[in-house]
């Protein structure tokens, strides 16, 4: 889930949003705990982009994955792994290649 800000939002205020948004999932501030920040410059046509991503893990007891709803242009699929079939994912392609991305912060996923 990428999060784009409105205009007078925060980024855990978009994070909030578009998880509400993408799955349907109903999240306060306390559910979230801020891990890192990335920074990357892409360019392409002459086109710089400078993508800044805040990240947060969300904690949460439990989630019931039947009552979540997947906005169907956003998002394939959702499923609930732990970290170990994360990695493997990553490892085998499964998932959208950010090999970078993964490796800042599977340090942070215990």
């Amino acid at each position: 889930m990428q999060d784009i800000y409105l205009v007078g939002q925060t980024s855990i205020q978009a994070a909030i949003r578009e998880a509400e948004e993408e799955i349907g999932l109903d999240l306060k501030e306390e559910d979230l705990k801020y891990i890192l920040t990335t920074k990357k410059i892409s360019s392409r046509d002459n086109i710089i982009n400078k993508h800044i991503t805040d990240c947060y893990i969300v904690i949460i007891p439990e989630i019931d994955i039947n009552k979540l709803k997947k906005q169907e242009d956003e998002v394939e699929q959702i499923e609930l792994c732990n970290l170990k079939e994360v990695k493997e994912m990553v490892d085998s392609k499964v998932v959208i290649e950010r090999d970078a991305f993964y490796k800042e912060i599977f340090p942070y996923l215990k």
